[in-house]
C-alpha cells in the first residue's frame, strides 16, 4: 500500500477488512508506531520474506523499514503450510 502519507486514514477506514481472517498479509510503505499498533491489534506481526527458502521470519524488535522502504505485516497461522505448498517459479534463473 502506497498512499502518499494517507496510511493512517486508510487504516482507520479499513477496520472491517483488517479483521477478516482471509487477509493474510499487508505491505505498506509507512509503518509508524500507530500503524504497527493497529496491525498488532488485528493479529499481524512485522516480518521479512525469504523467497529462496520460502520462509517468513518474524521481526524481533528490528525495524524492517531500515532494510527496505516497505514493511510486510503477516498473520502467522497457516502461512508456513501455504508457503511450502505453493507452486515453484523460476526467478532470476533459480527455481523458488
Amino acid at each position: 500500500m502506497d498512499v502518499e502519507g494517507y496510511e493512517p486514514q486508510v487504516f482507520a477506514g479499513a477496520s472491517a477488512t483488517l479483521k477478516k481472517s482471509s487477509l493474510l498479509s499487508v505491505i505498506t510503505e509507512t509503518a509508524d508506531p500507530e500503524i504497527r499498533s493497529v496491525m498488532a491489534d488485528n493479529g499481524f506481526v512485522c516480518a521479512m520474506y525469504q523467497p529462496f527458502e520460502r520462509s517468513i521470519s518474524v521481526e524481533n524488535g528490528q525495524d524492517t523499514t531500515a532494510l527496505s522502504h516497505n514493511t510486510l505485516f503477516v498473520r502467522r497461522e497457516g502461512l508456513d503450510e501455504r508457503l511450502r505448498g505453493a507452486s515453484k517459479r523460476r526467478i532470476a534463473g533459480t527455481m523458488v
